[in-house]
């Protein structure tokens, strides 16, 4: 990092929640705010122009939502890290957050106090997830531990096969999936294909039956 300081951007569609952490980043020592951002096409335009270290993102954002947001930056050069901010404790944005890359993970109502030790943790590589959704971590590791054991094949898939298996058991089309992952349906239909051999999985549905299945390990 440039002079040794962690740069920064947030976004946040909430003006009065977003003057509040930059106050706290403003008179933090090491850290350099570049940047505000009140939807996610600023936020990417930002993005390109700052090159920041760490973003800090509410995920319900107008124009592009924080999940989408972080799409774009896996399909892209850029590789900020990237930590979410939300007001639900929902298990499925948690996963899908991990899916996508995210290395940070914090509830608005606890921002104000975990925001410092989150930009530093992830700045240096490691991931930051709140303590209130904790839990979801052990549900997500434990059950990846089960799968594996049930389907060890399935540890040949690649993460974006993995991912696309995820999409699946929610229940999205191949439409959806390629929209969601900006792919060709092509690129879609040749990874549906690539996870059904690997799972040695025959049959027009029984890619969506093993997925539906097993929804609560994926």
């Amino acid at each position: 990092m440039a002079d040794n300081m962690i740069k920064v951007l947030i976004a946040d569609d909430h003006p009065v929640f977003r003057a509040g952490l930059s106050q706290i980043l403003k008179h933090t020592e090491g850290i350099r705010l570049v940047g505000e951002a009140s939807n996610g096409d600023e936020l990417l335009a930002m993005i390109d122009r700052e090159s920041p270290d760490v973003i800090l993102t509410d995920i319900d954002m107008p124009k592009k939502s924080g999940f989408e947001v972080a799409e774009k930056l896996k399909m892209s050069q850029t590789s900020p890290r990237i930590i979410f901010l939300t007001l639900f404790e929902d298990e499925e944005f948690f996963n899908k957050a991990l899916d996508l890359g995210v290395s940070g993970f914090l509830l608005k109502e606890n921002a104000a106090v975990d925001i410092i030790s989150a930009i530093r943790s992830v700045a240096a590589g490691k991931y930051f997830i709140t303590p209130f959704v904790s839990d979801f971590m052990i549900r997500r590791s434990e059950g990846s531990k089960l799968l594996e054991g049930k389907f060890p094949e399935i540890k040949n898939l690649t993460a974006t096969e993995r991912n696309v298996l995820s999409l699946i058991s929610q229940g999205k089309t191949t439409r959806e999936i390629s929209d969601e992952l900006f792919v060709s349906i092509k690129t879609t239909e040749t990874h549906r294909s690539n996870i059904s051999r690997k799972l040695n999985l025959t049959g027009s549905n029984a890619l969506v039956k093993f997925a539906l299945e097993n929804k609560n390990l994926l």
